[in-house]
């Protein structure tokens, strides 16, 4: 049987798409909750600095319910794809899209160390609170820089350790509260996971430098929410 809970750093890929599977039904709902709807904010600031324009197609990878790309659409971009390991996921996207009438949309399950589409097929790529979730951190932006036109972004949105007084109570948050709220409606395994993996993960410098080493360019970063979040950005 799969282990449900993937190993923070080290995330299984049958780990990773069984928890979400699981967590899906609730996933919408805590996300809002916990986060205050701040990840709202987040998203948008990720639409803007990725530079949609009009009739562009993106690729949104780690979709999971598909809320950046639905502010990408929003923008602009037309044709666009949302990938993700988890079926449990991409089955909520569809009513999500069609009744904000981009039926143009697609989804699709796709590993973000293979992606299933030829080079240069997108004006822009994202990824928000997913490349935490891939194994291979390097491959799956080598993958998300190779999909992506020649002149155009990268855009990731993710988790980093807070530090000073604010790093210090979004972690009393992050891994004692957060879990029993996420016990009470969802999953505490998932929601232990979760900061878990935020340990693991690079620090925001040295993420930029696997950004880099991906083949990306113009490689920057940017702390939101006091460094809770941030938001980083590649040129191919």
């Amino acid at each position: 049987m799969t282990n449900s809970t993937p190993t923070p750093g080290r995330p299984e890929k049958e780990s990773v798409r069984a928890m979400f599977d699981a967590i899906a039904p609730r996933y919408d709902i805590l996300n809002r909750v916990l986060s205050a709807r701040v990840d709202v904010a987040w998203r948008r600031r990720a639409v803007r600095a990725l530079e949609v324009v009009p009739g562009d197609r993106v690729l949104d990878l780690a979709t999971g319910t598909g809320d950046l790309l639905l502010e990408e659409l929003t923008a602009g971009a037309v044709k666009s794809v949302g990938a993700d390991l988890s079926f449990g996921m991409l089955r909520l996207v569809r009513p999500k899209f069609e009744g904000a009438g981009h039926r143009e949309a697609r989804v699709c399950q796709g590993d973000a160390e293979r992606l299933p589409f030829g080079d240069a097929r997108f004006d822009g790529a994202s990824i928000a609170f997913g490349i935490r979730n891939v194994l291979d951190r390097a491959q799956g932006m080598g993958e998300m820089r190779r999909v992506v036109k020649p002149g155009r972004r990268v855009v990731v949105l993710e988790f980093h350790e807070a530090t000073g007084v604010v790093g210090t109570i979004f972690r009393l948050y992050f891994n004692h509260i957060l879990p029993r709220i996420g016990a009470l409606v969802s999953s505490r395994e998932a929601y232990s996971y979760l900061p878990k993996s935020v340990a693991n993960f690079e620090t925001p410098e040295g993420f930029d430098e696997l950004m880099r080493a991906a083949g990306l360019k113009d490689v920057r970063c940017t702390p939101l929410t006091a460094g809770i979040a941030w938001l980083h950005v590649g040129t191919v």
